[in-house]
Order: C-alpha cells, then sequence, then structure tokens
C-alpha cells in the first residue's frame, strides 16, 4: 500500500510537497529489508508520478535518503 499513499488525500493543513517528504520519509522508516524498500520506493515514485512533478519525487527521494543515511552514521 506504501506506493500508493502519495496518491490519497493529505491531511488537512499539509501542502502536497510536505506530504510528498512525509511519504518518502516514512517509507524509509520501514523495518524491512532494504532490496524490499528499494522496491517500494520504486513503485512510490512511478505511481507519484501520475500526481508529482518527477523534479520534486526525485528531491523528496534524495533528501529522505541522506536523512537515513546521516542517520545511520550517527548510531
Amino acid at each position: 500500500m506504501f506506493p500508493f499513499v502519495p496518491l490519497m488525500k493529505r491531511p488537512v493543513g499539509m501542502d502536497s510537497e510536505a506530504w510528498l517528504h512525509h511519504c518518502v520519509d516514512a517509507t524509509n522508516a520501514l523495518a524491512v529489508d532494504e532490496s524490499i524498500k528499494v522496491d517500494i520506493l520504486d513503485r512510490l515514485m512511478i505511481l507519484s508520478g501520475l500526481e508529482y512533478d518527477q523534479s520534486l519525487i526525485n528531491a523528496a527521494i534524495q533528501a529522505s535518503s541522506l536523512e537515513a543515511f546521516e542517520q545511520a552514521l550517527d548510531t
């Protein structure tokens, strides 16, 4: 279901960019094997393209990946 979440109605008061970032961050936070997470993110990117500009999708995934990498370094 995660790949479809960006297409769902976003919370009141949250703009579309913040919602997309939230969806990507939530996907990155999943406690699943990395190969599964990559597959979910790939599908999320494809489906999000129905609603969002590709540059926004790429920026959200890059930002979330950088945050996850930095958190891994802190542990």
